[in-house]
């Protein structure tokens, strides 16, 4: 990626964004209140609240939490 002087990295980002997001992500991002997103920090926010939530986290976050080797299983 191209460097510009006296751009923060995180400006550049903002405004690539919505070539890397597709079908349902970009349209998300497109229906955001204007000026509700400041910075990279809250783009990655939001855009995880959206998409990875906490209780869609939660099921494989406890299944590897919780995984055991049972009797009968080979190492």
């Amino acid at each position: 990626m191209m460097h510009f002087p006296n751009i923060p990295i995180d400006v550049v980002r903002i405004k690539l964004i919505h070539f890397a997001l597709k079908d349902s992500a970009k349209y998300w991002m497109y229906d955001l209140v204007a000026n509700s997103v400041t910075s990279w920090n809250d783009f990655i926010r939001l855009f995880f609240r959206k998409y990875f939530p906490n209780t869609k986290i939660a099921k494989p976050r406890n299944e590897i939490n919780q995984f055991v080797q049972l009797d009968r299983e080979s190492f």
